[in-house]
């Protein structure tokens, strides 16, 4: 195992009884913590913050695996973004990661 490798564990290892949340969009889920929801959805401007999230590799393997084409299609359908504006993968991945954390923050106040 390397230091990378030891390092992320005693990383996780700390969060471990984190319990995720989840946001849940037509095509796929994003999980985070509702501390990372929280930060990433509050009055202001959030893309520092959500630009932060995306170095989270847990956030980097998500979205990874879902793809670029499924975000812009799920970013396509809310009619936000014009076809120009959702060329762009990495502004892409902004929008959905603070798409993500509002529906959880506002769904955990919903529900308390």
């Amino acid at each position: 195992m390397d230091a990378y490798e030891e390092a992320r564990r005693a990383q996780y290892a700390k969060i471990e009884a984190v319990p995720l949340e989840c946001a849940i969009f037509e095509r796929f889920d994003i999980e985070m913590t509702m501390e990372q929801a929280r930060d990433c959805s509050h009055p202001g401007d959030c893309s520092q913050d959500v630009e932060e999230l995306i170095d989270n590799p847990d956030i980097v393997k998500q979205i990874e695996r879902i793809g670029a084409n499924a975000i812009r299609e799920e970013l396509a359908e809310y009619g936000a973004w014009d076809d120009e504006e959702l060329t762009s993968d990495a502004e892409n991945v902004l929008r959905i990661l603070w798409i993500a954390a509002s529906n959880i923050v506002e769904e955990n106040i919903q529900n308390t």
